[in-house]
């Protein structure tokens, strides 16, 4: 919660929208405010996300014989980062 004010040195009153301004610029920093809250924790929680697929990917490469692990690596890695970046490889394959 906030408080906006408004004042003017002139002589004459403020105009009669005055209220209504402030009060919708005030809605439009509350939005924005809100907006990089959401934006951070949203950031927060890709990270994790990322963090955790990569601990399970390497948790995961631990069990595997040296040989296969390369090639499983090898073979999942494509999809998974060209995923990431919005790009999907022919086939369908995720």
């Amino acid at each position: 919660m906030g408080a906006a004010t408004a004042g003017s040195t002139r002589r004459e009153p403020l105009p009669p929208d005055t209220e209504a301004r402030i009060t919708g610029f005030a809605d439009l920093v509350a939005a924005a405010i809100a907006n990089a809250e959401t934006r951070a924790q949203l950031t927060a929680s890709r990270a994790r996300i990322v963090a955790g697929a990569d601990e399970a990917w390497r948790r995961l490469g631990m069990r595997m014989p040296s040989g296969r692990r390369l090639h499983s690596c090898r073979s999942s890695s494509v999809p998974l980062h060209a995923g990431r970046y919005g790009r999907i490889p022919a086939g369908g394959e995720k």
